[in-house]
């Protein structure tokens, strides 16, 4: 048994949900809200929340607030499999643009699937919670109809059929 007057004294910071940043709100997928697949680049909107700010209490598409002091959000974004393709911190606007380019150049080409993550961070806290969502990318156009081709070999032996059934005649 140590005696009290002996023990080292330690610190902790408590670093609890309330004095977490909250994550941000109002997320948009190439502006629309969770959207099961989209076309082109991905572009990312959100309205940062300030937990600080309590004259309001702002529902989910409520509009941005000023941030907390030194409030940045952080971005992460997965591509096939799960694989974290990039990671963006520092945000200090409410968007993110992510060209087909830079994508190619970070995951080695257009991914079909993508999932973003979006966290809010005051210095080294990041939000108790995080914004995620995963969606499907359409690259180029689903071709509709029956085409075959009467000038090929007649040692073809297969071909792919694609019907739209909505389509009327």
């Amino acid at each position: 048994v140590l005696d009290l007057a002996n023990a080292a004294a330690k610190n902790y910071t408590i670093t609890g949900r309330r004095n977490k940043p909250y994550v941000p709100g109002n997320v948009k997928i190439n502006s629309g809200y969770y959207p099961s697949v989209i076309e082109g680049e991905l572009v990312v909107t959100w309205s940062t929340r300030n937990r600080e700010d309590v004259s309001d209490l702002h529902q989910w598409d409520n509009a941005t607030q000023a941030p907390e002091t030194g409030q940045t959000t952080t971005l992460k974004i997965y591509g096939q499999n799960n694989q974290l393709i990039k990671t963006e911190t520092g945000i200090t606007a409410d968007a993110f643009t992510y060209p087909l380019a830079t994508e190619v150049a970070d995951a080695g080409a257009v991914q079909s699937s993508l999932r973003i993550e979006l966290n809010s961070v005051v210095g080294a806290v990041t939000s108790l919670t995080t914004f995620s969502w995963g969606f499907q990318r359409q690259i180029g156009e689903e071709p509709v109809g029956l085409e075959i081709d009467l000038n090929s070999p007649a040692t073809a032996s297969s071909a792919e059929i694609i019907l739209d059934l909505n389509e009327t005649a």
